[in-house]
C-alpha cells in the first residue's frame, strides 16, 4: 500500500513565495502595491532609496537618513524594509493615493508587517498635508493603550480625532498581515483574518485633506510617529472591498509570506468536525483503502474491499489538484465513527468539492447516519439536480452542470433556513429538510452501502454550526486560490 502525505504545493507554508493564481491588480480600486518580494520594484544599496507603486508605476524615494535598512531575509527569510523608529521614512505626494485617503472615503489597506516597538504609536502608512501638523492626518498602525493597540488615527481640518482601535487583541512582534477597510461611516480592523475589536465601528473624517503620502510614518510638516519595525509588503484599494475579495488577499498575504496557510480547519477553527482532502492522508491499495480526517477527530474513511476502492488521481481534481473518483457501481468510502444530534440541536453544515461525471435519480453524494431518514446530499429531480434531504427534501439545486466542477454546501438546522448552495450563486431554501436525529457515520460515494453515485471528490468539510459571513468568504477565497473557480 501507499501512504499519501501532505504534498509540498503553491501556497503552503513549505514553500512561500509569489502565487501565480492571484495578482491584487485583478481587483479593481487597487492605488498603491508596494511588494519586497519583488526586486525589480525597488533600489537598493543596504537602504532601500526607491521603491515603484506597482499600481501606477510611480516611484516613491527617500534619501539619506530617511532611507529604511533593506533585510535581504528580515521576514520569515524573505527581504522586507526595516525602519528605525527613528528617521527612517519614504515620502510621496502620488495624486491618486492621496485622493484615495481624503475625508471619509472608502478605502481598505493591507500591510505584512512586524512592530519592534508595539507599546508606541506609530505608523506603517500614513496620509498627512505639508503644511500643518497633526491635522488633516490618518494613520495605520500601533498606539499606546497599556499595551499596544492596532489602529487608525485621524486628526480632521478642525483637530477633531476620529480613531479607530483595537480593543479585543494588542499589537505584538510577531508577523502579521494587518487588514483596516472603512466605508464613508465605519470601518474595521482584522489580524491575521482575526477581528482585533468591534467591527463596523463608527468612523467619519468627513474633513480631511492631506497632499502627500507616507511608508513609515505620519507625513504631517514635521512628520513623526516613524514606523519601528519590518514592512514586507502595502495594499491600498480607494474602495471597502468585499468580504470574499479581502479574504482572496489576505489568504495571498499569508501564504507568501510564511505567516500562515488557511484552509478550512483554520478557518473555522475547533466548529470543523471532519475535513478530508485528496492531496493528504490517502493510502492506496487497489484503489483509495482509507481517506485520513485532517481535522483531528479520527472520522477516517475507509473501504477494505478493494473493488469498492474508489480511484486516486494525482491530477484529476480542478486546477490540476489531487481527486478521488467513485465508478457509480460499488465504490463508497465510509467512517463509523462521526455522531450528529438532530439537526434542531446541533446544526450540521457540509462543504464538498465535487464533480458529477453522469447523473442518475436518487444517487447519493454522501448520507450521514445508519437509516434510510439520514443527512444526504443526492442527485434528485431531473439532471443536473442536487437536492438535501433529512427526512424531507430540500428544493432542488440545478447550479452544478454534469462533467463540471464546484463547492456545493448544505445547512440542516431544523428550520426553512436549510439550504443547498453551488459556488457563490444563489442557495435553493425554504425547506425545513428534517430534524431526523442521532446520525452515526458517514458515507461518500453512496448512502448505506446503496444508491451510488458517478462522481470525483477533491475537498470534504462539516461542520456543527454555520460559518459566520466573514469565514464563508473566507471559505470562498480557499476555493478559488486552490482550485480557481
Amino acid at each position: 500500500m501507499t501512504q499519501l502525505g501532505s504534498n509540498t504545493q503553491l501556497g503552503s507554508n513549505v514553500q512561500v513565495g509569489i502565487d501565480p493564481n492571484f495578482n491584487p491588480l485583478w481587483f479593481s480600486g487597487c492605488v498603491a502595491w508596494f511588494d519586497m518580494q519583488d526586486p525589480a520594484s525597488y533600489v537598493q544599496a543596504g537602504t532601500v532609496s526607491s521603491i515603484t507603486n506597482k499600481a501606477s508605476g510611480v516611484g516613491w524615494t527617500s534619501a539619506g537618513a530617511s532611507q529604511p535598512m533593506y533585510a535581504a531575509a528580515g521576514f520569515n527569510g524573505l527581504p522586507c524594509m526595516s525602519f528605525d523608529g527613528v528617521a527612517n521614512k519614504i515620502i510621496s505626494t502620488e495624486a491618486a493615493v492621496v485622493a484615495a485617503m481624503a475625508n471619509n472615503n472608502a478605502v481598505t489597506v493591507f500591510s505584512v508587517v512586524k512592530s519592534d516597538d508595539p507599546d508606541t504609536t506609530n505608523g506603517f502608512f500614513g496620509v498627512g498635508n505639508s503644511g500643518v501638523v497633526s491635522n488633516q492626518t490618518k494613520k495605520y498602525g500601533t498606539t499606546t493603550g497599556g499595551t499596544g493597540q492596532w489602529a487608525l488615527m485621524t486628526v480632521d481640518n478642525a483637530g477633531t480625532s476620529v480613531n479607530l482601535l483595537s480593543t479585543a487583541s494588542t499589537a505584538d512582534a510577531n508577523n502579521h498581515v494587518v487588514e483596516i477597510f472603512t466605508s464613508t461611516s465605519a470601518g474595521t480592523i482584522l489580524v491575521d483574518g482575526a477581528a482585533v475589536g468591534a467591527t463596523g465601528v463608527a468612523y467619519a473624517p468627513s474633513t480631511l485633506t492631506p497632499d502627500r503620502c507616507a511608508i513609515g510614518c505620519r507625513p504631517d510638516s514635521s512628520p513623526d510617529q516613524l514606523w519601528d519595525g519590518q514592512i514586507a509588503e502595502i495594499l491600498v484599494f480607494n474602495r471597502e472591498l468585499t468580504a470574499f475579495e479581502r479574504a482572496v488577499v489576505r489568504t495571498y498575504l499569508l501564504r507568501k509570506w510564511g505567516i500562515a496557510d488557511p484552509t478550512p480547519l483554520t478557518i473555522l477553527g475547533a466548529n470543523c468536525t471532519q475535513w478530508q482532502r485528496a492531496d493528504q492522508g490517502v493510502t492506496l491499495a487497489t484503489g483509495v483503502s482509507q481517506w485520513n480526517d485532517l481535522a483531528g477527530g479520527g472520522h477516517h474513511l475507509t473501504q477494505a474491499t478493494g473493488g469498492a476502492q474508489p480511484a486516486w488521481g494525482s491530477t484529476a481534481g480542478p486546477n490540476g489538484t489531487p481527486a478521488i473518483t467513485f465508478d457509480g457501481v460499488d465504490d463508497a468510502l465510509y467512517s463509523p465513527t462521526p455522531t450528529r444530534a438532530a439537526p434542531g440541536t446541533t446544526p450540521t453544515w457540509i462543504w464538498i468539492v465535487l464533480k458529477q461525471i453522469t447523473w442518475s435519480n436518487a444517487e447519493r453524494i454522501f448520507s450521514a447516519g445508519n437509516s434510510s431518514s439520514q443527512i444526504t446530499l443526492a442527485q434528485i429531480g431531473g439532471s443536473p439536480g442536487l437536492a438535501s434531504y433529512n427526512g424531507v427534501t430540500s428544493n432542488t439545486n440545478n447550479g452544478l452542470a454534469v462533467g463540471a466542477w464546484g463547492a456545493v454546501q448544505t445547512y440542516f438546522n431544523n428550520t426553512t433556513a436549510d439550504y443547498i448552495q453551488v459556488n457563490d450563486l444563489t442557495p435553493t431554501t425554504g425547506i425545513n429538510t428534517g430534524n431526523n436525529g442521532l446520525q452515526v457515520g458517514m458515507w461518500v460515494g453512496s448512502g448505506l452501502s446503496t444508491l451510488y453515485s458517478n462522481i470525483a471528490v477533491a475537498d470534504f468539510v462539516t461542520a456543527n454550526v454555520l460559518p459566520t459571513t466573514e469565514q464563508l468568504a473566507w471559505i470562498s477565497a480557499y476555493r478559488f486560490l486552490r482550485y480557481l473557480f
